[in-house]
């Protein structure tokens, strides 16, 4: 008997493990609260909308792959979309197209199973942007930037909840709200996000304290 338990755990020992759950974390940030009264922002919106920041491959361990080939950014491939990002992904603190190489060789790369080809890649999360609207879903909960209303994180989940059906991760910077996070599965389906947030790049999501919610007239610290 004994030596069948300790044969058990030997097998379980070299056991390979449960393979983690892949997911993406769809990254749009607020510009104000990283660009209002900051003098090293080259992005002056003139609308008050969420931008991208990016669409990351992540596993529910709390881990995620990054700069996965050595594949290089061909700015040439988003002549097509060339509109559309300047407008939806833009930089805030330099060129653009070095923006989208960052986030094409650190996390497109780790996604070429679902977009082999870098254009896919950014087309794709463009589209997720543009369906899953955070300000239409905050205003229709009555939150609006404003430079004296705060809110809390619950009231930006609840209002995100209730009009695209999953819940986010919302973090801060300062006091103020800085991205939220939206969960896609990889059927690029939308999905509840973790909201214990596993991972050290979560240290800032669901702030505990009420959040200003900023316009372009306040005065906003630099992105950290």
């Amino acid at each position: 008997m004994r030596a069948v338990v300790l044969l058990v755990v030997v097998v379980s020992l070299l056991a390979p493990p449960a393979a983690a759950d892949t997911f993406y974390y769809l990254v749009r940030q607020w510009p104000f609260t990283f660009c209002n009264g900051n003098a090293n922002c080259v992005y002056h919106p003139t609308k008050e909308r969420f931008t991208v920041h990016g669409l990351w491959k992540n596993f529910d361990t709390g881990r995620w792959p990054s700069f996965c080939s050595h594949e290089r950014f061909d700015a040439a491939q988003l002549a097509p979309l060339r509109p559309a990002l300047d407008a939806q992904w833009p930089s805030y603190y330099g060129p653009s197209e070095k923006f989208w190489a960052h986030e094409w060789t650190k996390h497109g790369t780790c996604a070429e199973d679902l977009f082999p080809r870098e254009v896919a890649f950014f087309n794709a999360t463009l589209r997720l942007h543009a369906e899953n609207s955070l300000e239409r879903a905050l205003l229709l909960a009555g939150i609006r930037p404003d430079a004296q209303i705060r809110y809390t994180s619950a009231d930006i989940v609840a209002a995100v909840e209730s009009h695209l059906g999953v819940q986010p991760l919302v973090h801060c910077v300062s006091g103020k709200v800085s991205e939220i996070w939206m969960c896609v599965n990889e059927r690029l389906e939308m999905e509840d996000c973790d909201q214990a947030c596993p991972g050290k790049g979560c240290h800032n999501a669901n702030c505990a304290h009420p959040m200003l919610f900023p316009p372009h007239t306040i005065a906003a610290s630099a992105e950290q």
